[in-house]
């Protein structure tokens, strides 16, 4: 690796701040996805990374436990890095910023949700490419356009003259209990009804499930309740499979049923 005394390196190159924006917009990250985001080799990302972290912009999080538990090194953004994004990105979320000096203290389900977030964003991307503009949570957070807590992802259709709609994507892990569920549909649909944001132009949910079961209990909750809006479900196990035909919109009582998928 050929870096020669980062830290005398005083400015911020355009590169380097688009690599912080990009931490900032999944708060955790890995080298593998920073990687497979600029669709650079890992060894460049690396080198980066390094230089950032050295400088003080960027936080390292890795011990030897993480290679025996298979876990990679995560990044987030040190105090240095947050303050300077404040001051020289485009205009932020300051309760997204303010989160981020907590980085250090984030529970292990927050870092491994943020990775699978970034991960989500890279198979959406490969699988609708020049179809979406994706927003994250942390980008979501000044706008009042959408419920809190703020949806995972809300996918922008890149094109304005698309007739095709937008949605909100959550994801939902196994186990969940259904009244948790049924109050979180709630809420939207008291949010919609509520809202003068959107009127007729409310943007469709899509949920990911942690498994089968919970999206059967979804799916029943959405054929008994009266909501304004479409929700379609799919499960981590057809999002691995890269097909674009996977989500669920009709629920079959039977289940037994062949299922039809539609794309988005």
């Amino acid at each position: 690796m050929l870096v020669k005394d980062p830290i005398s390196r005083k400015q911020i190159s355009k590169s380097q701040l688009r690599l912080l924006l990009i931490i900032f917009k999944f708060r955790f990250v890995s080298s593998e996805y920073i990687g497979k985001q600029f669709k650079k080799d890992k060894s460049t990302i690396y080198e980066r990374l390094f230089v950032l972290e050295k400088q003080g912009y960027v936080r390292k999080d890795y011990d030897s436990s993480f290679h025996l538990r298979q876990r990679p090194a995560i990044y987030s953004l040190a105090p240095k890095g947050i303050k300077y994004i404040r001051n020289n990105g485009p205009n932020l979320s300051e309760v997204a910023l303010r989160n981020m000096y907590k980085n250090r203290s984030a529970s292990l389900q927050l870092v491994d949700h943020s990775l699978n977030i970034f991960k989500l964003c890279l198979l959406l991307r490969d699988q609708y490419p020049d179809t979406f503009d994706i927003f994250t949570t942390s980008e979501l957070a000044p706008f009042k356009d959408f419920i809190k807590p703020r949806p995972d992802l809300y996918l922008r259709r890149a094109s304005k003259r698309s007739p095709k709609p937008s949605y909100q994507l959550e994801t939902i892990e196994a186990g969940t209990m259904t009244w948790i569920l049924k109050k979180r549909l709630q809420v939207h649909q008291s949010f919609l009804e509520e809202s003068d944001s959107w009127d007729d132009n409310y943007p469709n949910l899509l949920l990911i499930c942690g498994n089968n079961n919970t999206e059967k209990r979804i799916q029943r909750i959405v054929n008994n309740g009266g909501f304004d809006f479409t929700i379609q479900t799919t499960t981590r196990q057809r999002i691995d499979l890269s097909n674009t035909k996977i989500w669920l919109k009709e629920y079959k009582p039977d289940w037994d049923d062949v299922m039809e998928f539609a794309g988005l």
